[in-house]
């Protein structure tokens, strides 16, 4: 947050970083953060990420698979959200979830190589702690980088150091008297409010702690001593001054 700017920044946790390997989203999430505080109220979506995406081209990746940091801003001056990546947002009653392709395709195939798993009997528990499905997709995630702010119909939009194009950078209005939610994708969408958002994610997990089936697209099971299968984060903005809070 800053005095012109509200965002989430998720940074991207690679599955193929091995031990010793340092994790690299949150350095990006935390420099584009950081970034977000030069951003000039009056400029534009393109210009601000441009500046973000600068501050990020220095920071070095020691692990295979994705990396780089998704986001979501609000620019109350300019009256609209912009969103790079997968994270969720809704503008009123307007829903607008994150998803990526790369990620439906890689979790798909993840959840379908567990259930066959688990279909042949093998234990839900070692499923949970060992992750075959995982472990298959490891060439997709692998790949995956070279899909990063490309174009076309897996390509997907990443704060990572790299130009993003036009469009992979969405903006949506605002009306004055608005709200807007901004919800990572460890969510399941942009709940009107947390406890709401809460509510939602725990019972599913209490359904499908593998993230087999409603949560599929989860992409990773609930592991041990973990709340939830990713991390969250949550703002909701009251733009009518009389109900902000």
């Amino acid at each position: 947050m800053t005095a012109h700017h509200v965002g989430i920044f998720d940074g991207i946790s690679s599955p193929l970083r091995r031990d010793g390997e340092l994790p690299s989203g949150q350095a990006f999430a935390r420099a584009a953060a950081r970034a977000l505080l030069a951003v000039d109220p009056d400029v534009d979506a393109r210009t601000a990420v441009d500046l973000i995406t600068r501050q990020l081209a220095q920071i070095g990746v020691a692990h295979a698979g994705p990396f780089g940091s998704v986001a979501a801003i609000y620019a109350p001056d300019r009256g609209e959200v912009w969103r790079v990546g997968d994270v969720h947002v809704a503008i009123d009653d307007r829903h607008l979830p994150g998803s990526k392709r790369i990620d439906a395709a890689m979790a798909g195939f993840r959840a379908a190589i567990n259930a066959a798993a688990l279909a042949v009997g093998t234990p839900l528990s070692d499923i949970i702690h060992d992750d075959p499905g995982l472990a298959a997709a490891a060439p997709l995630l692998a790949a995956q980088p070279t899909l990063a702010n490309h174009p076309g119909a897996f390509g997907y939009g990443v704060l990572n150091g790299t130009p993003i194009p036009d469009e992979l950078i969405e903006t949506y209005s605002v009306p004055s008297n608005g709200r807007v939610v901004l919800a990572s994708d460890g969510y399941l969408g942009p709940e009107r409010t947390l406890a709401d958002a809460e509510r939602q994610l725990h019972r599913a997990i209490a359904d499908d702690p593998a993230c087999i089936g409603p949560l599929w697209t989860m992409g990773k099971a609930l592991t041990r001593n973990t709340a939830a299968p990713d991390d969250r984060a949550y703002i909701r903005i009251e733009t009518d001054p009389a109900e902000s809070h």
